[in-house]
């Protein structure tokens, strides 16, 4: 067998990036556009093939139709790349993965995985055909399913989305302030806490958005079955980077509830540039945000907070493992899990407890750009030991675990969500 190019691994693995985020987001005709107008789309799991733009643009349709009637969120991976050697030349094989994301039950999502083929610039098409495409496994090919423990049997690149299921009988009626709540991390910490009976303040920078956000908050709360009764959802303005506005916060959460219980530094930035290119304004701007916004809220929060409340910041698993490209998002984070230290030692005469969670690889728009770039997603997978990309849920589990009773003698730390990527 002769040698691939490693130009044309990257080639295929790219094109089937492509063709999964199209058929994922279902946008059929992008998908078959991949295709060459008389391709053909062959899969061990459909029984007649689809050929020509007009039957994949059909066969695309039909998946996706498939998934809305099931309540089913679907992504593709790909997870192995393998050289075969045939008649015809050399081929390369996607092994790829078909995730269910999430349920309408909420379940525990699934992925299953099968060859297939999708044809380098070497060897020669059939009628045209680019048959890289989703297929499900058969329960013979379940074993292929490699590095899994017995305890996560769903496969490389799946995001496991169930909610936490752990309660703290203490929460109910606690006062949160939330930073960057309005999208992301901060907004599924501000559910997470309310879900809790927590009361909470959102604060972002983005009024609008956190009104809004706030606003569909309390109407999905509303129309849930919760256990304990859900707490209320206010929005606020809120510019980090200024002292003033973290007192203001602070007392909006007095004027409304009275107390502070918790605060959560969520707020942050994530720039990219290569050391050469890092502008003054950029890490100016990253230092302010990230390590100045912690600061400035941990101020105003220790002032107005009792013996038993808790401060918790985001930090990263960055500020351990350097990135190519981020030198100042990872700096920012190596200096937030020092001030997490030094606002533990100094907080701790005032009973308040201050710990950090340090996430990794997490579903949230941060990191789609690496979940759209195949070759990317691969490579970071390969340095998470648990193979796969963690979930706003996951990060929040902690989150309430830090601010809990539980955690009541932890302070001081931050706690990686990784999947051990931190050792790699």
């Amino acid at each position: 067998m002769s040698e691939v190019p490693v130009e044309d691994v990257l080639a295929v693995h790219q094109l089937y990036g492509r063709q999964s985020h199209a058929i994922d987001s279902g946008e059929a005709a992008r998908w078959a556009a991949t295709f060459t107008p008389d391709g053909e789309f062959v899969s061990p799991s459909y029984p007649e093939p689809a050929v020509g733009t007009a039957a994949l643009t059909a066969f695309a349709e039909r998946f996706h139709a498939g998934c809305v009637e099931s309540g089913e969120r679907l992504r593709h991976v790909v997870s192995t790349m393998e050289v075969r050697s045939g008649q015809s030349g050399d081929a390369l094989r996607a092994l790829a993965y078909l995730q269910i994301v999430g349920t309408p039950e909420g379940g525990s999502p699934a992925c299953t995985g099968s060859p297939c083929w999708t044809t380098n610039s070497r060897a020669p098409r059939t009628a045209g055909a680019c048959a890289a495409a989703p297929c499900t496994a058969s329960p013979e090919k379940q074993e292929e399913k490699t590095q899994m423990t017995t305890l996560e049997p769903t496969g490389p690149g799946r995001v496991l989305h169930q909610p936490a299921t752990a309660r703290y009988p203490e929460m109910p009626g606690k006062v949160a302030v939330v930073t960057g709540a309005a999208r992301g991390m901060g907004a599924r910490f501000a559910a997470g806490l309310a879900t809790r009976g927590v009361h909470v303040v959102g604060g972002d920078l983005d009024a609008a958005a956190m009104t809004a956000t706030a606003d569909d908050l309390t109407a999905a709360l509303a129309a849930e079955s919760i256990e304990d009764k859900p707490g209320r959802i206010v929005a606020s303005a809120v510019d980090v980077t200024r002292a003033e506005d973290h007192v203001a916060l602070a007392q909006r959460a007095i004027d409304e509830f009275g107390r502070i219980d918790f605060w959560v530094n969520n707020a942050g930035i994530f720039p990219y540039a290569e050391v050469p290119d890092i502008t003054p304004e950029q890490i100016r701007s990253t230092l302010s945000v990230n390590v100045e916004g912690v600061l400035f809220g941990a101020q105003a929060a220790a002032a107005r907070m009792e013996p038993g409340s808790a401060i918790v910041n985001m930090a990263s698993v960055s500020a351990v493992r350097v990135r190519k490209g981020r030198a100042a998002y990872c700096s920012s984070k190596a200096a937030v899990a020092h001030l997490t230290e030094s606002l533990a030692v100094e907080l701790g005469d005032q009973g308040i407890r201050v710990n950090a969670i340090a996430p990794g690889y997490i579903d949230t728009e941060m990191t789609r750009w690496i979940q759209d770039d195949a070759p990317a997603l691969a490579k970071a997978l390969d340095a998470v030991p648990l193979h796969r990309i963690g979930s706003p849920e996951e990060v929040c589990s902690v989150l309430l675990f830090l601010l809990s009773d539980s955690s009541r003698y932890v302070t001081g730390h931050s706690l990686a969500v990784d999947g051990g990527s931190r050792h790699v």
